[in-house]
C-alpha cells in the first residue's frame, strides 16, 4: 500500500532543504572552495535516502531523483558561462531544464493547466487500473501493466505542466519537459526529443555532445548517454527497493540504448507514419514492465 508517512514527509523536507543551501552555496561559481563545499552538500544529498527507513519507499526514490537532479545542476552550474535567471538555491531543487528559462510577461497559462488537466484523467485512469482492480481478476497482471504504463505517463506531463503554469504567473517561460511522447515515429524521437526533456537535454548537452567532440563516435557517444541514464534509474531504484529491482529497472534501459542504437541501420524515416508509432509503441512499451514493475513497488503495490 502507497505509504508516506512523517519519517518520509522529513526525509522529503530535508532534500529540499539541503538542496536549496547545496545550490546557495555555488554562488557564482568562481569560487572553487564554494564550488567544493557545494559538491559536499550533493553528496550529502545522493546519501540521505539509504538514512531513511525502509518502509518509506515512495519518500527515498523521490529524495534520490532529487539527489541526482542536484548533482545535474552542479554539473550544469559548473560549466556556465552566465549567471542563471533563476537563483541557484531554487534551480537546486526545481525540476526544469535551467538553460531554456526565459524572462516573459506575467500570465496565466491556460494551455498548461488545461494540458495539465488532461493528463491527471490519465494518471487518475491508471491509478484505477493499479488499486481498484479486483485480485480475482484474471487479466489484473496486464491491468496493472497498462496502468502503470499511464501512471508515469501521466505524473511527468502533470507535474511539468504545472511547473510551466507557476513559472508563467512569475514572468518565466521555460520549455516544456514533455512534447507528446506518444506521438513520437522511433525510439530515438521518443527519447531524445519528447520524453523528459529535462534530462535529455542535460545528457545531450554534457555527456553526448562532449563524448562526440572528443571521439568522433556519435554511436560511442549515445552508449555514454544511455549509461548515465541506466545509472541514474538504477541509483533511484535502488536508494527506494534493493539491488533485485535496480538490475531490473536497469536492464530496462539498456533495452531501450539498444534499440536506439539498432534504428541506425533500419530505414525507419521511410516507414509508413502509422508503422513507426506501432514499432515505437512496441519498443518502448513491449518491455516497460521493467521499468513500471519496480515503480508501482516503490508505490507499495506488491
Amino acid at each position: 500500500m502507497l505509504r508516506l508517512g512523517l519519517p518520509g514527509v522529513a526525509l522529503i523536507v530535508a532534500w529540499a532543504l539541503v538542496g536549496m543551501i547545496a545550490g546557495a552555496t555555488f554562488g557564482d561559481g568562481r569560487s572553487r572552495a564554494r564550488r567544493a563545499l557545494s559538491g559536499l552538500g550533493v553528496v550529502a544529498l545522493l546519501g540521505m535516502p539509504f538514512f531513511a527507513p525502509r518502509e518509506e519507499m515512495l519518500a527515498r526514490g523521490l529524495a534520490a531523483l532529487g539527489g541526482m537532479l542536484a548533482l545535474m545542476r552542479w554539473v550544469e552550474s559548473s560549466r556556465a558561462t552566465q549567471p542563471p535567471i533563476l537563483p541557484r538555491a531554487i534551480l537546486f531543487v526545481l525540476p526544469v531544464d535551467g538553460p531554456s528559462l526565459a524572462h516573459a510577461k506575467p500570465r496565466i497559462a491556460k494551455e498548461s493547466l488545461a494540458r495539465a488537466a488532461v493528463h491527471a484523467s490519465v494518471l487518475a485512469i491508471g491509478a484505477a487500473l493499479v488499486w481498484l482492480a479486483p485480485a480475482s481478476l484474471p487479466a489484473r497482471w496486464p491491468l496493472r501493466w497498462l496502468g502503470g504504463v499511464m501512471i508515469a505517463y501521466g505524473y511527468l506531463d502533470v507535474a511539468a505542466s504545472l511547473a510551466r503554469a507557476v513559472l508563467a504567473a512569475f514572468g518565466l517561460d521555460v520549455d516544456p519537459m514533455q512534447r507528446d511522447p506518444i506521438l513520437a515515429k522511433s525510439a530515438s524521437e521518443h527519447w531524445g526529443e519528447r520524453w523528459n526533456r529535462v534530462v535529455s537535454s542535460w545528457l545531450r548537452r554534457h555527456v553526448f555532445l562532449p563524448v562526440t567532440r572528443r571521439t568522433r563516435s556519435p554511436r560511442l557517444a549515445l552508449i555514454a548517454a544511455f549509461s548515465f541514464s541506466v545509472l541514474l534509474h538504477a541509483f533511484m531504484t535502488l536508494a527506494a527497493l534493493d539491488v533485485a529491482h535496480a538490475l531490473t529497472m536497469g536492464v530496462y534501459f539498456v533495452s531501450q540504448g539498444a534499440v536506439v542504437l539498432l534504428e541506425g541501420a533500419l530505414p525507419i524515416a521511410r516507414w509508413p507514419t502509422p508503422v513507426q508509432r506501432a514499432w515505437t509503441i512496441g519498443v518502448v512499451a513491449g518491455p516497460s514492465w521493467l521499468f513500471v514493475g519496480p515503480m508501482l513497488a516503490m508505490f507499495g503495490v506488491p
